[in-house]
């Protein structure tokens, strides 16, 4: 699969299913496999999954409330005929 590096470059990596931690919150994420020489970062996804924020004056990670989201069954059922359209569910 395809990202995009912090330096702006196209890298391809492998994705694999794990389970997460960072100062005692856990959770399950989908991360990107790094290659040697590769950095170590944390993405805005692993850090809201952990119910975390980033504090940019402390430069820290820090608790946070998730929201609660509610969808109608019409709403689920466009996405997923987004997602169909775009070849991403069977």
């Amino acid at each position: 699969m395809g990202f995009r590096a912090i330096d702006g470059s196209i890298i391809e990596r492998d994705t694999a299913a794990v389970w997460v931690g960072s100062n005692g919150f856990t959770g399950p994420d989908t991360v990107v496999v790094a290659e040697r020489n590769d950095m170590e970062v944390i993405g805005a996804h692993t850090i809201e999954g952990l119910g975390l924020a980033a504090d940019p004056v402390q430069k820290k990670l820090v608790p946070t409330v998730g929201l609660a989201l509610t969808a109608s069954r019409s709403r689920i059922l466009n996405c997923w005929r987004f997602q169909v359209s775009l070849g991403r569910k069977s």
